[in-house]
Protein backbone atom coordinates (compact mmCIF):
# COMPACT_ATOMS: atom_id res chain seq x y z
CA UNK A 1 0.00 0.00 0.00
CA UNK A 2 2.80 2.44 0.91
CA UNK A 3 4.63 1.78 -2.59
CA UNK A 4 2.46 4.67 -4.26
CA UNK A 5 4.25 6.52 -3.01
CA UNK A 6 8.13 6.01 -4.35
CA UNK A 7 10.36 5.64 -0.85
CA UNK A 8 13.45 7.63 -2.22
CA UNK A 9 11.42 10.02 -4.40
CA UNK A 10 8.50 10.26 -2.33
CA UNK A 11 6.66 10.91 -5.56
CA UNK A 12 3.42 9.05 -7.02
CA UNK A 13 4.71 5.77 -8.43
CA UNK A 14 2.81 5.13 -11.44
CA UNK A 15 3.53 1.00 -11.44
CA UNK A 16 2.01 0.87 -7.93
CA UNK A 17 -0.83 3.56 -8.16
CA UNK A 18 -1.74 0.94 -11.88
CA UNK A 19 -1.65 -2.10 -9.42
CA UNK A 20 -3.52 -0.25 -6.69
CA UNK A 21 -6.40 0.82 -8.81
CA UNK A 22 -6.77 -2.81 -10.68
CA UNK A 23 -7.22 -3.68 -7.23
CA UNK A 24 -9.42 -1.47 -6.10
CA UNK A 25 -11.45 -2.42 -9.30
CA UNK A 26 -11.35 -5.99 -8.99
CA UNK A 27 -12.70 -5.26 -5.14
CA UNK A 28 -15.35 -2.72 -6.28
CA UNK A 29 -13.92 0.20 -4.28
CA UNK A 30 -14.34 3.40 -6.23
CA UNK A 31 -11.37 4.40 -8.14
CA UNK A 32 -11.33 8.19 -6.46
CA UNK A 33 -10.57 6.18 -2.86
CA UNK A 34 -6.60 6.10 -4.87
CA UNK A 35 -6.43 9.80 -4.26
CA UNK A 36 -6.93 9.34 -0.42
CA UNK A 37 -4.47 6.30 -0.03
CA UNK A 38 -2.61 9.21 -1.95
CA UNK A 39 -3.07 11.65 0.40
CA UNK A 40 -2.70 9.90 3.56
CA UNK A 41 0.81 8.49 2.49
CA UNK A 42 2.37 12.05 0.42
CA UNK A 43 4.02 14.95 2.66
CA UNK A 44 2.45 17.79 1.00
CA UNK A 45 -0.36 19.11 1.99
CA UNK A 46 -1.77 19.33 -1.58
CA UNK A 47 -5.74 17.77 -1.43
CA UNK A 48 -5.89 15.56 -4.71
CA UNK A 49 -8.77 15.48 -6.87
CA UNK A 50 -10.87 13.03 -4.63
CA UNK A 51 -8.41 13.08 -1.80
CA UNK A 52 -8.38 14.77 1.50
CA UNK A 53 -5.78 16.50 3.56
CA UNK A 54 -5.78 18.03 6.81
CA UNK A 55 -8.64 20.45 6.82
CA UNK A 56 -10.64 17.63 5.90
CA UNK A 57 -9.26 15.89 8.96
CA UNK A 58 -9.36 18.62 11.62
CA UNK A 59 -13.39 19.69 10.31
CA UNK A 60 -14.87 16.33 11.53
CA UNK A 61 -16.80 16.09 14.22
CA UNK A 62 -14.18 13.76 15.92
CA UNK A 63 -11.06 15.21 14.26
CA UNK A 64 -7.70 14.38 13.70
CA UNK A 65 -4.79 14.57 11.70
CA UNK A 66 -4.38 13.59 7.78
CA UNK A 67 -1.36 11.18 8.43
CA UNK A 68 0.93 12.22 5.54
CA UNK A 69 3.22 9.38 6.12
CA UNK A 70 3.20 5.79 5.62
CA UNK A 71 0.75 3.35 6.67
CA UNK A 72 1.79 1.23 9.87
CA UNK A 73 -1.17 -1.03 9.33
CA UNK A 74 -3.81 -1.62 6.87
CA UNK A 75 -6.39 -0.63 10.20
CA UNK A 76 -5.31 2.88 9.49
CA UNK A 77 -7.52 3.03 6.04
CA UNK A 78 -10.51 3.13 8.35
CA UNK A 79 -9.32 6.55 9.20
CA UNK A 80 -8.84 7.52 5.76
CA UNK A 81 -11.49 9.68 4.10
CA UNK A 82 -13.96 7.49 1.94
CA UNK A 83 -13.27 4.09 3.76
CA UNK A 84 -15.40 2.40 6.62
CA UNK A 85 -14.25 -0.42 8.88
CA UNK A 86 -16.64 -2.60 7.67
CA UNK A 87 -14.49 -1.78 4.01
CA UNK A 88 -11.18 -2.66 5.88
CA UNK A 89 -12.28 -5.63 7.72
CA UNK A 90 -15.46 -6.89 6.75
CA UNK A 91 -16.26 -9.66 4.49
CA UNK A 92 -15.44 -9.67 0.40
CA UNK A 93 -15.61 -7.90 -1.92
CA UNK A 94 -14.42 -4.99 1.12
CA UNK A 95 -11.91 -7.11 2.41
CA UNK A 96 -8.63 -6.46 3.06
CA UNK A 97 -7.70 -9.07 4.96
CA UNK A 98 -4.91 -10.33 2.77
CA UNK A 99 -3.33 -6.67 1.95
CA UNK A 100 -0.36 -5.03 3.59
CA UNK A 101 1.61 -2.09 3.96
CA UNK A 102 4.83 -4.00 3.49
CA UNK A 103 6.50 -5.37 0.60
CA UNK A 104 6.65 -5.36 -3.10
CA UNK A 105 3.20 -6.38 -3.75
CA UNK A 106 -0.33 -5.60 -3.13
CA UNK A 107 -1.63 -9.20 -2.17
Amino acid sequence: MNRVIGAKTRKDDPKALSQLKRLFAELGIPAELTDTVLDWVDLDSVQRHAGAEEDYYRNLSVPYVCKNSWFDSIDELALAKGFTREMVYGEPPWCFTSLTCHGEDFC
